[in-house]
């Protein structure tokens, strides 16, 4: 069986390596506005991922789903909760 080449980062669409604390760090630059609405989005956008990743086996929502969290989680930090 053929052996398939790795990217010298190991990203790959059904493993990713993603930076959350760049996450973090975008987060903290965004406003309260647009980090609503960035929410807003990542909500219309989990039932497609949802069904994509039943398809595939990857897990994109469950990216959706941390980076709506850091959102959240910047927006209380503002908030003082």
């Amino acid at each position: 069986m053929a052996r398939r080449k790795r990217s010298l980062s190991g990203w790959s669409r059904l493993n990713p390596s993603i930076d959350w604390s760049s996450v973090e760090e975008r987060a903290a630059r965004m406003s309260d506005n647009a980090l609503f609405y960035a929410i807003e989005d990542i909500k219309k956008t989990m039932p497609i991922a949802r069904a994509n990743d039943r398809i595939d086996g990857g897990d994109r929502e469950g990216w959706y789903s941390d980076e709506a969290s850091i959102y959240r989680t910047e927006l209380n930090r503002r908030r003082g909760r």
